[in-house]
């Protein structure tokens, strides 16, 4: 279905009761809604998936106590799932990796509205400072405005030329760049070969890391997380949990609890997967960890005897738009997904 007919479709199942109906049904169902960075400036724009206005957050948070649905933590979703204690409506906010805008953004706009939420730190950069790399270089790239540029850096002892001639060049580009900073072994390294590319670009670099934009929160801020209702959960120390290398995963779990209980004081008891990549084989180890859930980015809600550390989440962003997400949080969009797989399993007998 395209974009526009699908929009269509839910403009004229809301207008015709459609989605009060689909809340209804699905009433026992807990939606986890998923958030990552909210726009200080221009991010919006650059990330339309990854970032949101404060302005969409809150119109989201508005529509949520509109409606009344119960926006309850994720502890409390997690114990009413696998207990008979399930009440209508339920709603979890969550917000992964904690960029510095989830104290100065949305922690506030949560607290006006009284709603709890979850936020899964990744401590690498709050570590270290420094904007996460990859999400640096693909807006330096994304901000170019030259069609090629030369870059002072040799790779494998050649100079590098950056083809910045279309929107498929840039993203080689980005890739290539990403490529480079992933082989580096110290963090400097990639906050120089970082300046090197916005000097090439005429970009201040300066300017782009005073923006907070990029960075994650510090420890002092994240101290100020559960004051406001915001529950600390685990994301991994440098933001990988690989299927295929169980002492990874085990080894960024420590790592990552290590850091916020040193830092933080707190031991978390919820885990997110960096980029919602999972495997079933990953959840005896969280199990065994004492983690109590793990969210993934499948999107759908969360039916009791769905397992703990396979929930879905609908995630949310500048991208979406409004109609859209009435759809999901009403349950008409989870419905109309079962619906055509059931037509495509009927279909192909």
């Amino acid at each position: 279905m395209s974009t526009s007919a699908k929009l269509v479709l839910y403009r004229v199942a809301r207008a015709s009761g459609l989605f009060g109906l689909a809340r209804f049904l699905t009433r026992r169902r807990v939606r986890i809604l998923g958030y990552h960075g909210f726009a200080l400036h221009d991010e919006a724009h650059f990330r339309t998936k990854l970032f949101i206005t404060p302005k969409t957050f809150e119109s989201r948070l508005a529509l949520l106590q509109r409606r009344g649905y119960k926006v309850v933590s994720l502890a409390q979703a997690v114990a009413a799932l696998q207990s008979d204690r399930m009440t209508d409506d339920m709603v979890v906010i969550t917000i992964d990796d904690g960029y510095a805008s989830t104290l100065s953004v949305a922690a506030p706009l949560l607290s006006r509205y009284g709603f709890p939420a979850t936020v899964y730190l990744t401590t690498y950069h709050m570590q270290t400072q420094t904007p996460v790399f990859d999400l640096l270089v693909a807006y330096l790239i994304w901000k170019a405005t030259v069609l090629s540029a030369p870059l002072d850096w040799p790779n494998n002892g050649a100079p590098l030329t950056l083809d910045l001639g279309s929107a498929a060049a840039k993203n080689r580009t980005a890739g290539a760049l990403m490529a480079i900073g992933h082989a580096m072994s110290a963090e400097t390294e990639r906050v120089e070969l970082s300046r090197a590319i916005a000097r090439a670009l005429a970009i201040d670099h300066e300017a782009v890391v005073r923006s907070q934009s990029f960075r994650l929160l510090t420890p002092s801020e994240a101290r100020q997380l559960p004051g406001l209702g915001v529950e600390i959960g685990l994301h991994t120390h440098r933001h990988r949990f690989p299927a295929s290398d169980l002492a990874t995963c085990q080894r960024e779990l420590d790592d990552n609890r290590a850091y916020l209980m040193r830092e933080l004081g707190v031991v978390p008891k919820h885990f997110c997967y960096p980029s919602g990549v999972y495997d079933p084989c990953q959840w005896p180890l969280l199990s065994a960890d004492g983690l109590e859930s793990g969210t993934t980015c499948d999107t759908g809600l969360v039916r009791r005897g769905d397992p703990r550390f396979g929930l879905k989440r609908v995630l949310d962003g500048e991208l979406v738009s409004e109609v859209e997400f009435d759809a999901e949080l009403s349950g008409f969009a989870e419905l109309l997904r079962q619906l055509l797989r059931v037509d495509r399993r009927v279909s192909a007998v």
